[in-house]
């Protein structure tokens, strides 16, 4: 699912370039273009104000997989796993999805 959002308030935001298919974190804007991302790291590239689209994450597998992996290591009794899948989690939330 995606929105049209204020263009003032980008920066920081997923979004979907829809000039290049490419979903990317917005790093910075430069006159008239936006830098962004990739979300897993590397070279950032310049798109267009009106190509980029907000994505309105519905539901992130990457959390729902450490939610899961938690509740096994809470059930297995290993506390410290735990305690660092709730770090990794916290993470993940305030980096990709702000």
């Amino acid at each position: 699912m995606t929105s049209k959002p204020d263009r003032t308030a980008l920066i920081g935001q997923v979004v979907n370039d829809s000039d290049t298919g490419r979903i990317g974190k917005v790093m910075d804007k430069v006159g008239p273009r936006y830098q962004l991302r990739r979300l897993d790291g590397g070279r950032e590239w310049e798109a267009k104000g009106d190509s980029l689209e907000v994505v309105i994450p519905l539901r992130c597998k990457y959390i729902a997989r450490l939610k899961a992996e938690r509740r096994k290591a809470l059930e297995a009794g290993h506390s410290d796993a735990a305690h660092l899948l709730t770090v990794a989690m916290c993470r993940h939330l305030r980096v990709m999805h702000p």
